[in-house]
């Protein structure tokens, strides 16, 4: 059966509308900017380096913004073309891997010469140079040395239904044959017996390290979601650290989810509802500079903030409107007082203690917590979006 890929190839050549066909590919996954519960947690586990290897065969950019906004832009490394890719070499330090790797072998969409499928001589799944990545990252190993290079790491795959013949065989490779390591594994998929069956059958009985089916793991889309799965893991992970260890609850992706529920936001279309959309994503700046509020104690930094996630989405509704040729003239700091005057009906105290932080007074934490929850963010704001429901049949 043909991927998916190689399918809008086969479209692509036959009808000579590339550009047409990218553009309505575009159009259906351009979801960027809203959250998603299973992202947000695979980036918080990315960030603590739980996962040190994500690679991501889908379009869509959805997991890449929830990494962006959880590590930023330079703590982590994004593999989308083959000039992306460095000397694995560069990127080893003491047997472990020196940053976070993420890595989408089939191009992404806001970069169509990216898409494999767009390629004039579509024929692998794989570049030669993305191949050669990625075999060395399974290989761990820097040079012909064999004990110089990652001894251990954990990764993940998304998009996969094994589709990509070369990376299949990559993959179980080095899983089954190596035996210069040991690679725990587990794959999570709606039909065990499209994907599991398909493991077992054609890769785990040829190998030196057969594939149990204990690693096959179902689930349900509506009663035990992919999401849950991994907040378990990472309470399990959370299990056993002692008390003072212990990594952070992910408590800011939970309440991002909560004030921005997929099962609204996930039919939103930016391009037909653009006041809408320019709402949103100024909540998303005020959830972010009221989350900072609390998480620093009522100190408030206009160059921190600048750089922080609050900033990046003011970077990008101010790009919206020059798209649009409107003018927006609200600072950070005048989003923030309008935030928190909601609440108070001008009654606030702002101090001055610098020349870059001001701390607001007398809201303490619960205070912020509650004008997060009941005054500034409400899940009910979406009620009223224009909804397409040609697009939901």
């Amino acid at each position: 059966m043909l991927s998916f890929e190689s399918r809008l190839s086969i479209l692509c050549q036959l009808t000579g509308k590339k550009q047409e066909i990218i553009q309505l590919l575009k159009e259906q996954v351009d979801k960027k900017y809203f959250p998603s519960s299973l992202y947000e947690i695979v980036a918080h586990l990315f960030k603590h380096r739980f996962i040190d290897v994500i690679i991501n065969f889908n379009f869509d950019e959805l997991l890449d913004n929830a990494i962006e906004d959880e590590l930023g832009e330079r703590t982590y490394l994004r593999v989308v073309h083959d000039s992306d890719i460095i000397e694995f070499k560069n990127i080893c330090d003491n047997n472990r891997l020196k940053t976070p790797l993420y890595i989408k072998p089939h191009g992404s969409v806001s970069s169509p010469s990216s898409m494999l499928f767009t390629r004039e001589q579509y024929i692998k799944d794989l570049s030669t140079d993305m191949k050669d990545f990625l075999t060395k990252i399974f290989q761990g190993k820097v040079g012909d040395d064999e004990n110089n290079g990652i001894k251990r790491f954990n990764f993940l795959i998304a998009g996969f239904a094994l589709e990509s013949t070369e990376f299949n065989e990559l993959l179980f490779t080095e899983i089954c044959d190596s035996d210069l390591k040991t690679i725990n594994y587990f794959i999570f998929d709606y039909d065990t017996s499209k994907v599991g069956n398909k493991i077992i059958h054609e890769y785990g009985e040829r190998k030196k390290r057969p594939i149990e089916k204990d690693s096959i793991i179902p689930f349900d889309c509506v009663e035990k979601t992919l999401a849950s799965h991994f907040y378990k893991i990472y309470e399990d992970i959370q299990s056993l650290f002692d008390i003072p260890y212990k990594p952070q609850k992910p408590l800011r992706h939970l309440l991002l989810l909560e004030f921005f529920p997929e099962s609204v936001t996930q039919n939103f279309d930016c391009k037909k509802n653009y006041n809408e959309f320019v709402k949103y994503i100024e909540k998303r700046i005020k959830f972010n500079l009221l989350y900072d509020l609390l998480k620093f104690n009522g100190c408030f930094s206009t160059n921190v903030s600048i750089g922080s996630r609050a900033g990046k989405y003011y970077q990008l509704l101010l790009k919206i409107k020059h798209e649009h040729n409107e003018l927006y003239d609200k600072n950070l700091i005048s989003i923030l007082d309008e935030s928190l005057n909601i609440i108070e009906d001008g009654k606030r105290e702002l101090i001055r203690i610098s020349d870059v932080g001001y701390l607001y007074k007398p809201f303490q934490q619960l205070r912020i917590m509650k004008l997060i929850e009941e005054k500034v963010i409400k899940p009910t704001d979406f009620s009223e979006l224009p909804y397409d429901e040609e697009k939901e049949k």
